[in-house]
């Protein structure tokens, strides 16, 4: 009885989340319209500790494209991302089960935050030929943002 009880407690520990945040927006109806700009405001407790960020996408196994263009805006530093949610062949990167997948990009790593508002910005920059704008994308489940206290 105390080995079970011992894996068990072994077994939460490790399962044990050390985000110190962990937030995502769905989008309605798996759309993200290109107008929806997302927003999350972190506050932390420690600014002299450094920090890993990772965006989360949720995507269903309907979406249409091989990649996904981000606008992001972070500390007045604006960036374009390309973020592949399936190879060449068509098979999904990340996880998931049944029609939905979720991919976890690496935004930045070792990296000191204020105490307060640090407002992250996150727009769809998906475009077809010619540089029209695809006004809903279909398929985005939810964008979401982790951050953790850095390893480095």
């Amino acid at each position: 009885m105390r080995l079970i009880m011992f894996f068990l407690l072994i077994f939460f520990i490790s399962c044990q989340n050390d985000s110190i945040y962990e937030k995502y927006h769905s989008f309605e109806n798996n759309m993200w319209n290109t107008d929806t700009v997302v927003s999350f405001s972190v506050d932390i407790k420690d600014s002299l500790t450094n920090y890993d960020a990772s965006l989360m996408i949720r995507h269903t196994t309907e979406y249409d494209y091989q990649n996904l263009f981000l606008f992001t805006q972070f500390s007045n530093l604006n960036d374009t991302l390309e973020i592949y949610l399936a190879d060449k062949a068509g098979k999904w990167n990340g996880s998931g089960f049944g029609d939905v997948r979720e991919l976890n990009i690496p935004f930045f790593t070792a990296k000191q935050l204020n105490i307060k508002n640090n407002s992250f910005y996150i727009e769809q920059a998906m475009r077809y030929a010619e540089k029209e704008k695809i006004i809903n994308l279909k398929g985005i489940k939810a964008i979401g943002l982790r951050i953790r206290k850095s390893e480095k």
